[in-house]
C-alpha cells in the first residue's frame, strides 16, 4: 500500500534544500566570482554613464484688455502648444520637449538631454519664436484692421461717385423735360386761344344764322351743322385745357424732383451703414493701439538642473542578476559532469 504521508514529502523537500545549499556552498568560489563580475560591471555602466540635463522655461502668454474689461490673451493656450509641437516635435523630430499649460496663461517647456549648453540654445529659440510670433500677430491684427478701414474707404468713396454720377445724370434728364413742357405749354396756350377765337366767331355766326331763318334753314341742311362744329371745338378746348393742365402738374414735379435731388447730398442708407461699420473699426484700432498690452515673456530665467540617477538601485539589480546567472551556470557545470561520470 502506498504512503501518502505530509511529512514525507517535506522531509523529501528539507532534504533537497539542504543539497541545494550544500552544493551552492561547496561552489562558493564560482559563485561569489561570477556575481562579483556582474556587479562590478554594472557597477562601471552606473558610474560612466553620461549625465541628463533637465532645463526648464515658463512662459507668460501676453494679453490685453477687451470691450468689455475682460482679460483676454494673444492666443489660446491650447493652439500655441499645438503650433510647438507641429514645428518643435513633428518637423524638427524633438522628441524629448515637454509642454505644460498652467492657468491658461502660463506654458511650462520642459526638455532633457545630455547637453546643458544644447538645452539652453533650444529653450532660447523656443522663446524667441513665441515672443516674434506673438509680436506678429498683434501687428497682423491691427494691420488687418488698418486694411478693412481702407476698403471700407474707398467703398464709400466709389458709392459717393456713382450716386454723385446718377444725381448729376438725373439732373440733366429733368432739366431737359422741364425745358421740353416749356416749350409745349406756350404752344397748347396758342391753341387753346386760336380755338377760343374760332368758337366765339362760330357762336357769332349762329346768331346771325338764327336772325335768318332761311338761311338757317339751309345751314343746318349742311353737315356737320354748326352747332356740331361749335360742339367739336369745345371738346378740343375741354381736351387741350386738360393736357395744359397735365403738362403744367408734370413740369410742377418734375421741379420739385430737381429741386430734391438738388439739394440731396451723396448720402444713402448704404453709404450709413458702411460708415458705421468704418467708425467701429476705427474704434477698435484706436483701442488696439492706445491699450495696455501686456507682451509675451519669459519669466524669470531658463532653469538647467543635473536628474539625478538612483545609482544604488542598478548596482543592487546587477547583483541579483550574478547571484542568479552564478546559480544557473554552477548547476548547468554540475549536471555535465555528472553526464561525464554516468
Amino acid at each position: 500500500m502506498q504512503n501518502n504521508n505530509p511529512n514525507n514529502y517535506l522531509q523529501e523537500d528539507e532534504i533537497d534544500l539542504k543539497e541545494i545549499f550544500k552544493f551552492l556552498i561547496n561552489s562558493k568560489k564560482l559563485l561569489i566570482a561570477i556575481t562579483l563580475v556582474i556587479t562590478t560591471l554594472g557597477a562601471i555602466y552606473t558610474f560612466q554613464k553620461v549625465p541628463e540635463y533637465k532645463s526648464t522655461a515658463l512662459i507668460e502668454i501676453g494679453g490685453y484688455n477687451t470691450f468689455s474689461n475682460e482679460k483676454g490673451l494673444i492666443e489660446p493656450g491650447k493652439d500655441l502648444i499645438q503650433d510647438l509641437k507641429i514645428n518643435f516635435i513633428y518637423k524638427s523630430s524633438v522628441d524629448a520637449l515637454i509642454f505644460r499649460l498652467i492657468e491658461k496663461k502660463l506654458l511650462q517647456i520642459e526638455y532633457i538631454s545630455p547637453s546643458a549648453e544644447k538645452n539652453n540654445h533650444l529653450l532660447n529659440e523656443i522663446v524667441e519664436y513665441i515672443v516674434n510670433r506673438h509680436s506678429l500677430l498683434l501687428s497682423n491684427n491691427t494691420q488687418k484692421t488698418e486694411n478693412q478701414i481702407e476698403s471700407l474707404n474707398n467703398q464709400i468713396e466709389f458709392r459717393k461717385k456713382t450716386i454723385f454720377t446718377q444725381n448729376e445724370a438725373d439732373k440733366l434728364r429733368i432739366s431737359d423735360q422741364i425745358e421740353s413742357l416749356n416749350n409745349e405749354l406756350p404752344i397748347t396756350d396758342l391753341k387753346i386761344n386760336a380755338l377760343n377765337k374760332v368758337i366765339v366767331e362760330d357762336e357769332g355766326n349762329l346768331k346771325l344764322l338764327a336772325s335768318n331763318p332761311d338761311l338757317f334753314l339751309q345751314r343746318a341742311a349742311q353737315s356737320p351743322t354748326l352747332n356740331q362744329v361749335i360742339f367739336s371745338y369745345n371738346n378740343q378746348l375741354i381736351d387741350l385745357e386738360a393736357e395744359k393742365t397735365n403738362l403744367s402738374q408734370e413740369k410742377d414735379a418734375l421741379e420739385l424732383e430737381l429741386k430734391l435731388l438738388e439739394s440731396r447730398d451723396s448720402e444713402s442708407d448704404d453709404i450709413f451703414n458702411l460708415s458705421q461699420e468704418k467708425d467701429a473699426l476705427e474704434l477698435e484700432l484706436k483701442f488696439l493701439m492706445n491699450q495696455n498690452l501686456t507682451s509675451t515673456q519669459l519669466v524669470g530665467e531658463i532653469l538647467i538642473n543635473e536628474v539625478a540617477t538612483n545609482k544604488a538601485l542598478p548596482i543592487f539589480l546587477s547583483f541579483i542578476f550574478g547571484l542568479f546567472l552564478s546559480s544557473v551556470v554552477i548547476f548547468i557545470n554540475n549536471s555535465l559532469k555528472a553526464s561525464k561520470e554516468e
